[in-house]
């Protein structure tokens, strides 16, 4: 986020710690410019992310921030602790919309 970037697929397949502990975040495909990044949305009006670790603002397609991807690092966190993602379901969109409606 110094470098304003706002990465907006913070998952656990995009974080590694090197040898000297360090962590590091990869796969900058998606990540745009703060500047830039209302874009949320493909041209064809997908969501760009992984379902679940979208914030509520990229799983409503609005402007996000370097809060999304606290958010999203939250759910990687509480993944880390409980063994699972906060939101699970039979579908990625049934994932998406628990993001915006309820408590994991």
């Amino acid at each position: 986020h110094q470098h304003g970037i706002v990465h907006r697929d913070i998952k656990p397949a995009n974080v590694i710690i090197t040898d000297s502990g360090a962590v590091k975040v990869m796969d900058f495909g998606i990540a745009r410019a703060l500047h830039g990044a209302q874009s949320t949305m493909t041209q064809t009006g997908m969501v760009m992310g992984t379902p679940q670790y979208l914030s509520p603002e990229q799983a409503l397609g609005k402007a996000v921030d370097h809060r999304s991807d606290l958010y999203a690092t939250g759910c990687l966190l509480y993944e880390l602790l409980a063994l699972r993602p906060p939101f699970t379901g039979e579908t990625p969109l049934s994932v998406v919309y628990q993001h915006v409606q309820d408590i994991p």
